[in-house]
């Protein structure tokens, strides 16, 4: 997980902390064999981190809702059944165009001149 979902763990995290959050369990998953920055923020905080791929039993009537960011792998449905509300995905960039895996890199190296975010609603199937 790279610095870009580092951005939206942040956000979670700080959001969590607050009185009035809707937010009372945040938990990581991750792959603890990589140790990137969503690694080191969710162990400095001492957030729960569950290693992928995710032992489904451990989430199981747990969550409402699961935030993807730069994931990098295909949730299954079992995984995605998990969530009573599904789950979202923050993709860095103005889907279609860069699909896929670097977004960010490829925005630049073409020399796009209008990029953003694109929010989507996850669901099995």
């Amino acid at each position: 997980s790279d610095t870009f979902a580092l951005a939206s763990l942040k956000a979670l995290h700080l959001r969590s902390q607050q009185a009035t959050s809707v937010i009372k369990n945040l938990e990581v998953v991750t792959s603890t064999q990589h140790k990137g920055p969503v690694f080191r923020y969710a162990s400095k905080h001492a957030l729960p981190m569950h290693n992928w791929p995710v032992a489904e039993e451990s989430l199981e009537g747990r969550f409402d809702i699961a935030a993807v960011v730069s994931f990098g792998h295909l949730l299954p449905n079992s995984v995605l059944d998990q969530f009573s509300e599904g789950a979202v995905n923050v993709h860095p960039s103005l889907l279609p165009r860069w699909r896929g895996a670097a977004p960010i890199a490829h925005t630049v190296l073409t020399g796009d001149e209008e990029t953003g975010i694109s929010l989507l609603e996850v669901s099995p199937g």
